[in-house]
C-alpha cells in the first residue's frame, strides 16, 4: 500500500503544505524509481528559477525531465504555484508554473514545487511539494524534510 503524504498547518496566513510519498513496508524499485524522477523534475524546476524569469520555464524543465522517463502523458498537473494567505486547496497567489504561463518570477516570491505524474496503468504516481524562496541568484528551500520515501 501506498499513500501520498500531504502535512499541512496554519497559526496564521501565509500557510501551505509539504508533500512526501508513504508506503506500507518496503517501496518497490518502480516506486524508487518514481521518486528519484520527481525528484529530479523538482531539482531541474528549482534550477531554473530566478527573478525575471518566466514561469513556464522551470515548468519546461520539469515537464522535460518527466517526458524524458517516458512519464509525460500522465503529468495531469502544473509544476508550481504562489503560496498565498489562503487555505487549503485556495492558497495560490495569482501565479502558477504550466505551459503557456506567462507569469514572471519575482525576488521574494514564495512558491511551492510540485511537478507531478499520475499512472493509473500502475496504480502509482508522485508529487512531492516543497516549498521556496526566491532570491537574488535563484532558490532557497524552506522545506527541510527528506525527500525519500516514507517507510510505514
Amino acid at each position: 500500500m501506498r499513500a501520498p503524504v500531504q502535512p499541512f498547518s496554519r497559526s496564521s496566513a501565509p500557510s501551505t503544505s509539504i508533500g512526501r510519498h508513504a508506503v506500507a513496508g518496503k517501496p518497490t524499485a518502480r516506486l524508487k524509481e518514481l521518486n528519484d524522477i520527481n525528484i529530479a523534475a523538482c531539482d531541474a524546476c528549482m534550477a531554473e528559477i530566478k527573478p525575471g524569469v518566466r514561469a513556464v520555464v522551470p515548468h519546461e524543465a520539469a515537464r522535460k525531465v518527466i517526458e524524458d522517463a517516458g512519464l509525460l502523458e500522465y503529468m495531469w498537473h502544473l509544476s508550481g504555484y504562489g503560496i498565498g494567505s489562503g487555505y487549503p486547496p485556495l492558497w495560490a497567489e495569482n501565479f502558477s508554473m504550466f505551459g503557456g504561463s506567462e507569469d514572471v518570477i519575482e525576488e521574494n516570491m514564495v512558491l511551492t514545487i510540485e511537478p507531478p505524474a499520475f499512472v493509473p496503468p500502475e496504480s502509482a504516481g508522485f508529487r512531492l511539494i516543497d516549498n521556496v524562496i526566491v532570491t537574488k541568484t535563484g532558490v532557497e528551500m524552506l522545506s527541510k524534510t527528506g525527500r525519500d520515501i516514507i517507510e510505514i
